[in-house]
């Protein structure tokens, strides 16, 4: 596929000289998600494939490999995702795609939704907000199930109609009293009552 050094040029030990890939055991896509695309994606996960040499033509394909740790580098978390076999396709090593990655988390039934920026901190699944208490914030540990946009379902922690403070939440600390605005055109709504939706 690649070759790494040239005739009689001096290489270090260990050092690669030729990359090899073989095609009968099909193609897959390499890419770099973020903290908060990774917690969405499983393996086995579907995923659609559009590649921009061939914009016509639309590939299907699952996750079949979830780093456990980020890229030093660039801080983004990598998958493989394996594209169904179609030999027909002039399919090249290096080639562009775009990728439509399905959780299958998505279609689990009932979830509990809430704003994005009500999250103040998380690691994996693992997240805390702010829910509201009266005149009081009160911290709760919640399970991520997936990421939409600016919205975040979870799998638990949060009932439905339950308010999390979103505006300000960075700087709450639990138990810390709170007052609650009214929002107008030019300011956001401190505080967001959870909904749930069945997909």
């Amino acid at each position: 596929m690649r070759r790494l050094a040239e005739e009689r040029e001096v290489v270090a030990a260990g050092a690669p000289v030729l990359v090899l890939g073989a095609q009968d055991r099909g193609f897959i896509v390499r890419t770099g998600l973020a903290d908060r695309e990774i917690v969405q994606v499983r393996l086995g996960d579907a995923v659609r494939v559009k590649l921009d040499a061939l914009p016509d033509t639309k590939l299907d394909g699952k996750v079949t490999e979830i780093a456990s740790a980020a890229d030093r580098a660039s801080g983004m978390f990598g998958i493989e995702v394996a594209i169904d076999d179609r030999a027909e396709l002039p399919l090249k090593s290096g080639l562009v795609a775009k990728l439509t990655i399905v959780p299958s988390s998505a279609s689990s039934g009932s979830r509990v939704y809430v704003p994005i920026g009500a999250i103040v901190e998380g690691a994996g699944r693992s997240a805390r907000l702010f829910v509201l208490d009266k005149d009081r914030a009160r911290s709760r540990d919640i399970e991520v199930a997936f990421i939409e946009g600016g919205i975040v379902a979870l799998a638990n922690g949060v009932d439905a109609g339950e308010q999390v403070i979103t505006d300000g939440a960075l700087y709450l600390e639990d138990g810390e009293r709170v007052a609650i605005f009214k929002a107008t055109s030019k300011a956001h709504e401190a505080a967001a009552s959870a909904r749930s939706a069945r997909l």
